[in-house]
């Protein structure tokens, strides 16, 4: 799929830039399960990586469906 050959190769080089976010203990939860499935399987990931996957996810979905995307349904829920 192209989208997720755009993902990994935005994915791919270490971030540098800092940035700090705050969850919830159940969003760390969810991001820590995930990470330790994968690790069970061989296969590393990290907290960045997860989030940087799905940070790319969502700006690809909103520039292809505008008010229809995922993040402009939700961000207007929460307005709503």
């Amino acid at each position: 799929n192209e989208d997720i050959e755009t993902i990994r190769k935005a994915v791919k080089p270490k971030g540098k830039e800092a940035a700090n976010y705050r969850f919830t203990p159940e969003e760390k939860r969810l991001l820590t399960h995930i990470i330790n499935e994968y690790d069970e399987q061989g296969v590393m990931t990290t907290n960045g990586e997860l989030i940087r996957i799905g940070l790319n996810f969502i700006v690809i979905d909103y520039h292809r469906n505008g008010k229809d995307s995922v993040l402009a349904k939700v961000i207007d829920k929460l307005n709503g």
